[in-house]
């Protein structure tokens, strides 16, 4: 190699004389990682994402940090993360309410998943419905028979309008003609806490939530919206009764659009090895959820495919 040549490598240009320019290297993340959450610390999404914090900081070598965004029927999350810069240091937690349904409800495509860029999907909790030990109904059975004979007179607390809840309620409702007067809120945790106070009859939304208190014995489970009867607890599924309602409720890592692909595949590879963490063994025990791993290209058509399931249901019912 010529002395020119060997100048022209010192400095860094890559030319046809043998030698090549040095591949930048990207130390991400060096910092710490924000994580929005679409409603309160203390309701499923919280406790989700103190979970994934707690499992991947190790991983990642950084901590990540909660940032609750309540409101808008669980959509805000999504509009407070579009904002931000897309280098891989903002994210969102995702759950069907907040980024398919609430966003065609309301006719705001600009906070519907399309918006933002999937990472993965981690999770999913099925949903139940919950009574008080003096409720007037004990089971399912009599439940639906007290609100057919008591129309809008059986109240139900869940979370966001238009979210995973409310969604189980209205295709109730629709299967079962029964109508419920519903009283959402901006998370499972005030839910919850609106319902054990006795403002509500029933409470519709996961075990990560109510847990303990199903425990205690102020709440018991009554029926689940799946598929087929739970390994959590031995209720009937509505589907087994007649009723074809089967709805959980997912919960995946979003980003700002634009964010490096590079990126996104660090954050997916590296949730996907927390869960194999004490810490995440721990939270889904506790929250009685199961594991649903999703990639981006996968959880990406899984996303257009609930869209596509869902947004003539949502027309058909008029919402």
């Amino acid at each position: 190699m010529t002395n020119v040549a060997r100048l022209l490598c010192a400095v860094g240009i890559s030319m046809a004389v043998g030698c090549s320019a040095p591949t930048p290297v990207d130390d991400y993340p060096n910092m710490a990682i924000s994580m929005v959450v679409p409603g309160t610390l203390t309701g499923g999404a919280g406790l989700f994402g103190k979970a994934v914090a707690d499992s991947s900081k190790d991983i990642l070598k950084q901590d990540i940090t909660l940032d609750s965004q309540s409101g808008d029927d669980g959509t805000k999350g999504t509009s407070v993360v579009t904002t931000r810069a897309a280098d891989g240091y903002n994210t969102l937690i995702g759950n069907p309410g907040g980024m398919i349904f609430a966003p065609i409800i309301r006719k705001q495509p600009e906070r519907k998943w399309t918006a933002v860029d999937p990472v993965c999907r981690m999770m999913g909790e099925e949903e139940f419905l919950f009574v008080k030990p003096g409720a007037p109904f004990q089971t399912f059975d009599e439940l639906i028979t007290y609100a057919m004979a008591h129309p809008m007179m059986v109240t139900v607390a869940g979370s966001n309008k238009g979210g995973t809840d409310n969604f189980v309620i209205l295709l109730l409702q629709k299967a079962a003609n029964v109508q419920f007067t519903y009283h959402d809120f901006s998370g499972g945790g005030p839910a919850r806490t609106s319902f054990l106070a006795g403002n509500e009859d029933v409470l519709v939304g996961n075990f990560s939530e109510v847990n303990g208190d199903v425990t205690a014995g102020t709440m018991k489970p009554i029926a689940v919206a799946s598929d087929s009867r739970s390994p959590i607890a031995d209720v009937p599924t509505m589907k087994e009764k007649g009723y074809d309602v089967v709805l959980f409720q997912w919960r995946g890592i979003f980003v700002p659009k634009g964010t490096p692909a590079a990126r996104i595949k660090k954050l997916a590879d590296s949730f996907k090895e927390a869960q194999s963490n004490a810490a995440w063994t721990t939270y889904k025990s506790n929250a009685r959820s199961l594991d649903l791993f999703l990639d981006t290209a996968a959880f990406t058509t899984y996303l257009q495919a609930e869209e596509n399931r869902f947004a003539p249901l949502i027309a058909e019912l008029g919402l």
